[in-house]
């Protein structure tokens, strides 16, 4: 938990080692699309908010005001947005709240089992007070199986609700459009992609950058 809350995302400011090449990006993007001669115009996402260009899977949080990469979703639990490298963190504490949840509703069930046999009647107080914190586990448990399956095809939560936004997610294939995930490595490498966070994580790779490359996606906030 303490993890999941202190953990910066992966905001696209000064923590940011490579920020200055996103500056530029972001300036050269501009210029290339006031400068009238050109014949082809840059096909970055912007952030005029941050003035950054945007890599792929970045999103600008407008709870905390700056782009994030690999942006999941802001957390009113944590009081954190969920990105690229506190995104495990946010994984494990659901993990683990799951589990402690389980393991409570067993300790209650042998915890009453006994108190029955010694006194003939429930423990009603600790029952219903235990009742009501094991139910937690039906939210915290739908949020973990939910969370491992977008680990397992690599999506994170703002792509898998807007998927067919995203045209890198939709590419153009013989004249239609269909999804094709370009950070798809099989379930245990998207698995292990997401726990493992780096650059690798929202670069495109080589093999797919064909398919992109004429999409338009100059986004503004």
């Amino acid at each position: 938990f303490y993890k999941t809350v202190k953990t910066k995302p992966g905001y696209l400011d000064n923590s940011l080692p490579d920020i200055a090449k996103w500056r530029r990006l972001y300036e050269e993007t501009l210029e290339s699309y006031a400068d009238e001669n050109a014949h082809e115009k840059s096909q970055m996402q912007l952030c005029h908010t941050c003035h950054v260009a945007r890599p792929l899977r970045a999103k600008h949080c407008r709870v905390h005001r700056k782009c994030v990469l690999l942006f999941d979703h802001f957390c009113p639990f944590v009081d954190n947005t969920i990105g690229l490298y506190n995104y495990k963190y946010f994984y494990t504490f659901l993990v683990f709240m799951t589990l402690a949840e389980l393991f409570f509703g067993i300790t209650l069930y042998l915890y009453q089992k006994r108190y029955y046999a010694e006194h003939g009647s429930m423990d009603w107080l600790v029952l219903c007070l235990g009742i009501e914190v094991v139910m937690n586990v039906i939210p915290i448990g739908g949020m973990c199986i939910y969370h491992t399956q977008l680990a397992m095809v690599n999506l994170s939560t703002n792509e898998h609700l807007n998927v067919r936004k995203y045209k890198y997610l939709y590419p153009v294939v013989n004249g239609k459009r269909q999804y094709k995930n370009p950070w798809f490595k099989g379930y245990w490498g998207n698995f292990m992609d997401r726990m493992n966070p780096s650059s690798a994580c929202y670069e495109v790779p080589s093999d797919h950058e064909s398919l992109i490359s004429g999409i338009a996606r100059c986004e503004t906030v």
